[in-house]
């Protein structure tokens, strides 16, 4: 029973029961067929996807891939940063969502479009991942510091590190990158161990970012002991977001800033202050659990 037949059916003589029932089924089957044939259902309206709303009248979401952590400092840390990175997205109307995983795979989901963003990563790391744009407000500040243990060993700039061996996290961009510029490079996949193969004679200098180095004064401070720290290059860390969400990276920047003055950011994330230690000695520094890749 088509359109035509459904019209003379409603207008003719009595109908039966079973012809009403006939009648009301081909009308909704109709209508349905029309709204498909209008608007087509497609996958983004039926599965979550990053950078979608959820459910309807819902903010959008932003995924952001985060490290695995193992050690309760770290797992402080990133909490801290978690809460400041909710907290500024929903200020510019998204909710954001982590999703922790391997330090290896963590800034490729973004740079893929996996996840909708990434944090935190040292400044720089745009240049290898390209996919990533910037949120131009730093989360995490830091410097790039020289270590060694030996009183004889002088080093003043990038360039003085041609003269010794050098032992750096292999996955870092900033020190890969310039592995060229080394004596004898030594990439170190884990590390957690970069302090003990210094110690241990390894390598001569050990390049770290230094915002991993936290002065604390109830802790044990005997493995820094003796230590020299020459700062070589500030490099702060940030929050990046895949290109797709390029038009949020001033909001958030803006969002970031307004933090710092109505004092949010620092409640929010303690951790993420500025440092104001000198950076000459290591003194009361400590090597606390590293976060992976930065």
């Amino acid at each position: 029973m088509g359109f035509r037949q459904i019209k003379v059916a409603l207008v003719s003589g009595p109908l039966s029961f079973a012809t009403l029932i006939r009648v009301f089924y081909l009308i909704i089957l109709s209508v349905l067929a029309a709204t498909l044939f209008i608007s087509p259902l497609q996958a983004k309206d039926i599965l979550p996807v990053v950078g979608q709303a959820g459910k309807a009248g819902s903010p959008p979401t932003l995924i952001f891939s985060t490290y695995e952590v193992r050690d309760e400092e770290t797992g402080q840390l990133m909490a801290q940063l978690d809460a400041l990175v909710r907290e500024a997205t929903a200020r510019v109307g998204w909710v954001a969502e982590v999703m922790p995983l391997p330090f290896r795979r963590s800034i490729r989901a973004a740079n893929s479009g996996a996840a909708d963003g990434h944090y935190p990563r040292i400044e720089g790391v745009e240049d290898d991942y390209q996919n990533l744009v910037r949120v131009d407000s730093p989360l995490l500040w830091g410097e790039v510091v020289a270590l060694t243990f030996d009183p004889a060993i002088r080093i003043s700039d990038w360039g003085s590190l041609r003269h010794y061996s050098v032992g750096y996290p292999a996955d870092w961009v900033i020190f890969y990158s310039r592995a060229g510029d080394y004596g004898h490079p030594a990439p170190v996949e884990l590390e957690s161990n970069i302090l003990k193969m210094l110690k241990a004679r390894r390598f001569q200098v050990a390049l770290v970012w230094k915002e991993l180095f936290r002065i604390s004064s109830d802790q044990n401070q005997g493995e820094a002991s003796g230590l020299t720290v020459t700062p070589l290059e500030q490099r702060n860390a940030y929050l990046y977001l895949h290109k797709k969400h390029g038009a949020l990276a001033p909001l958030l920047a803006a969002v970031l800033d307004d933090m710092h003055r109505d004092g949010s950011f620092e409640v929010l994330c303690p951790f993420c202050k500025a440092p104001t230690q000198d950076s000459s000695q290591a003194g009361g520094y400590l090597i606390p659990p590293f976060i992976p890749s930065l």
